[in-house]
């Protein structure tokens, strides 16, 4: 199990990765069009999705730690669809999309930092916390839609690394804490 785990981790946090790189991409290319951003953010959303199905799977723990992977996968999956075709063709769909999908990353961590508070596992506090953070990013992109590409591109840049980095410290936190997090299991 403690080989799963790694690997799952390790996985998070190169996807993370991508969304750094991706939120790099978007700050320094502001006049990039839209349909670009719309297609790199809708790709990544479900590369990610791909990845929590996978999580569902995959999941040896015998408790379903990931229960709620597979339900967020499937949600993401349809949401990733519907910002890369974006059927509306309304901009502030487009912002709404992906701040509800930070929103809904931040309620799993809230979820898995319930889970921990309840096997008293010292990480609850920061996993929590990291979901609170990203469901606050999420909820400002969805309540303040920014117009014009060239201001969306660079604080969508801003929000896709904020977002990410949060994402690795918790995925980094969950590494380095194994060994406690397999105990949780048994």
């Amino acid at each position: 199990m403690k080989n799963y785990l790694k690997k799952l981790m390790l996985g998070n946090i190169l996807v993370y990765v991508v969304y750094i790189l991706l939120g790099i991409f978007l700050i320094q290319k502001p006049g990039i069009t839209y349909e670009l951003i719309q297609l790199a953010l809708g790709i990544s959303i479900i590369l990610s999705s791909l990845l929590a199905i996978i999580k569902f799977v995959s999941d040896s723990t015998r408790i379903r730690f990931y229960k709620l992977e597979l339900f967020f996968g499937i949600l993401g999956i349809v949401l990733g669809f519907l910002i890369i075709f974006n059927p509306f063709k309304i901009f502030d769909f487009f912002i709404t999309g992906f701040g509800l999908w930070i929103v809904l990353e931040g309620l799993m961590k809230i979820w898995y930092g319930y889970f921990f508070y309840k096997k008293r596992e010292e990480i609850w506090p920061l996993t929590i916390g990291i979901g609170v953070g990203s469901i606050v990013l999420g909820v400002v992109l969805i309540i303040n839609p920014f117009s014009g590409v060239m201001i969306f591109s660079r604080v969508l840049g801003v929000f896709v690394i904020g977002s990410a980095l949060l994402n690795i410290m918790n995925s980094m936190l969950y590494y380095k804490r194994i060994n406690n997090i397999i105990k949780l299991f048994n």
